[in-house]
């Protein structure tokens, strides 16, 4: 039996994804125990793992009160043990490391990403010329605030794409973003999670705020990602060096005051 322990975010769970592929390698005959305890999301991440043979099989969400990023707290530790758990590869933060009971050892933080192995509903999807995927927010998060923008810009960023002849696809959830749509977008609002990242991985350009879905996206194309300063930076120096340098050259990092920059890539 082997444990993996993951955040409870939807952008942290894609890049912790790297690390998928090779377990299950490497345990072919051992049952894979997923366990996350973020609160924000845990739908939506039991929805993303669910479409990953083996490691969404056995998916578990653990309500904890002020969780900890500190490896492997108590609760935890104790529900792995319970399920006979011999290994648990801990990728709260990518990269932390393996526990085997006794000791803790670091993974390797330059995992290949060769794509998450998820299986679509909507099956494999043809890579499609000039198409985006916009993700606009129409209501700011208390989460997303400074990532946003205002619905004039999203609206202006739409029609520079409709100028000049793109297929449009607007993700999104029709609760959050209640805006009229124009009748030549694709309206793809309130698809179920997997289906909109494969919307994502057949279109050449992706455009929204930094998300999990802009971390989907910058592994399958060019991806513009509307983020405060602080994260920008953040971005550069902690997420790219290394262990996910080999999707640095598809991302697009802009303050909300620069969304007049995305008219060059249209």
């Amino acid at each position: 039996m082997i444990g993996i322990r993951l955040h409870g975010t939807i952008g942290d769970v894609i890049l912790a994804s790297c690390a998928f592929r090779p377990i299950i390698q490497k345990h072919p005959d051992k049952t894979i125990i997923t366990v996350s305890t973020c609160t924000r999301a845990p739908r939506l991440v039991k929805e993303l793992v669910s479409g990953v043979p083996r490691v969404g099989d056995n998916f578990y969400y653990l309500s904890i009160p002020n969780r900890s990023v500190s490896p492997l707290i108590r609760r935890e530790w104790d529900f792995f043990r319970q399920k006979g758990c011999e290994l648990i590869y801990d990728l709260f933060t990518f990269g932390r490391g393996v526990w085997d009971g006794k000791s803790f050892r670091r993974l390797h933080r330059n995992i290949t990403f060769d794509g998450l192995p998820l299986v679509s509903p909507l099956g494999r999807q043809e890579k499609e010329s000039k198409s985006v995927a916009i993700y606009r927010y129409s209501k700011l998060h208390n989460h997303f605030p400074s990532r946003n923008l205002h619905i004039d810009r999203w609206n202006w960023i739409v029609e520079q794409f409709l100028k000049k002849g793109w297929k449009i696809y607007l993700l999104g959830v029709p609760e959050e973003d209640n805006f009229p749509v124009p009748n030549s977008v694709e309206d793809c609002r309130g698809l179920p999670l997997l289906d909109g990242l494969a919307i994502i991985k057949k279109c050449c350009l992706f455009v929204g705020p930094i998300s999990g879905l802009w971390h989907w996206a910058r592994f399958y194309c060019k991806a513009i990602g509307f983020g405060p300063q602080p994260m920008l930076n953040e971005i550069n120096s902690v997420w790219f060096p290394g262990r996910v340098a080999w999707s640095k050259k598809n991302s697009v990092l802009l303050l909300p005051e620069q969304y007049l920059l995305v008219k060059k890539y249209a």
